[in-house]
C-alpha cells in the first residue's frame, strides 16, 4: 500500500513546474480560542477557500429558528426530560400531563438540531471534496478534536498532491470558557461549559500528536489574551512561506 501510495504521489507531481502545489490548511483549537481571528489576522481566506461546517451550521438555525445558545437548550432538555422520567417511573399521571408539551416541545427542537447539525457536517465534506477534485487550496475549520479524521484526511491530500499544515491555537481553558460565553453574550452562538471543557479537552489531548504528524508545517500560537496578538505575528511569515512554496514539502 505504502508504494502505490508512493508511486501516486510520484505521478501527480511529476509535472509541479506547470501545475502548483495546492495547500490545505487545518485550524485546531478549542471552542473561543480564536480560530475566526487567526484566519482574519492572517487574511487567509483571501488565499483560500473557507471549509467551516459550523457556519453551515448556524445559518441553517437561523433559518429554522432555533435559538444559537445551545448551552440552555441543551440543559433545559435535560432538566425536563429527567423530571419526565422520574414521572413515568412514579407513575405521577399528573405531572406526566403537565410536563408533556414542554418536553415534546424541546426534544423536537433537539432532534431537528442533530439533523441540522449533522446535514451541515455533509455539506462541508462534500464540499471540500469538491475543492480536493479540482485541486483548489483550502482551509478546514474546525476544533481539531477527531485526531484519527484529520490523519485521514492528510493522508488522502497528500496522495492527491497537496501540501497540509495545521494552525494550532492554544488557550487556557478558563479564557475559552469565558470567551464562548462572550460569544453568547454578544448575539452568537454559545455552548455550555461542559460542551466546550470537553471539545477544550479532546483537542489539548492531540497537541503533541498533531506537532509530530505536521512537522514543519505545525504552526503553534498561544492565545492568551496577553500572548495572541504576538502568536500570530510569530506564525506569520512562516505561514506565507508554506504558501507559497513551489515545491512540496509534505
Amino acid at each position: 500500500m505504502l508504494l502505490i501510495r508512493e508511486f501516486i504521489r510520484h505521478i501527480l507531481l511529476e509535472d509541479v513546474e506547470l501545475c502548483p502545489i495546492p495547500k490545505v490548511i487545518f485550524m485546531a483549537g478549542g471552542p473561543g480560542s480564536g480560530k475566526s481571528t487567526v484566519i482574519r489576522a492572517l487574511g487567509l481566506q483571501q488565499n483560500l477557500h473557507v471549509v467551516n461546517p459550523d457556519d453551515m451550521y448556524e445559518e441553517s438555525l437561523r433559518a429554522a429558528g432555533i435559538p444559537l445558545q445551545r448551552g440552555d437548550l441543551v440543559n433545559d432538555y435535560k432538566q425536563i426530560k429527567k423530571k419526565y422520567n422520574q414521572a413515568e417511573e412514579d407513575n405521577d399521571a399528573d405531572l406526566l400531563i403537565s410536563l408533556e408539551p414542554e418536553y415534546l416541545a424541546l426534544r423536537a427542537v433537539m432532534s431537528q438540531n442533530m439533523k441540522l447539525f449533522a446535514t451541515a457536517r455533509k455539506a462541508a465534506k462534500e464540499q471540500q471534496h469538491e475543492y480536493a477534485c479540482d485541486r483548489q487550496s483550502f482551509l478546514v475549520d474546525g476544533t481539531g478534536g477527531d485526531s484519527r479524521a484529520i490523519r485521514k484526511q492528510v493522508r488522502d491530500l497528500r496522495d492527491q498532491g497537496y501540501d497540509v499544515a495545521m494552525i494550532y491555537i492554544d488557550v487556557p481553558l478558563e479564557t475559552s470558557i469565558a470567551r464562548n460565553n462572550a460569544r453568547g453574550e454578544a448575539g452568537g452562538r454559545q455552548l455550555h461549559d461542559d460542551t466546550v471543557t470537553k471539545s477544550w479537552s479532546a483537542v489539548n489531548k492531540n497537541r503533541e500528536l498533531y506537532s509530530e504528524f505536521f512537522g514543519n508545517n505545525f504552526f503553534y500560537i498561544d492565545a492568551s489574551d496577553e500572548k495572541f496578538e504576538d502568536g500570530i505575528s510569530e506564525i506569520r511569515t512562516p505561514v506565507t512561506d508554506f504558501l507559497n512554496e513551489a515545491e512540496n514539502g509534505g
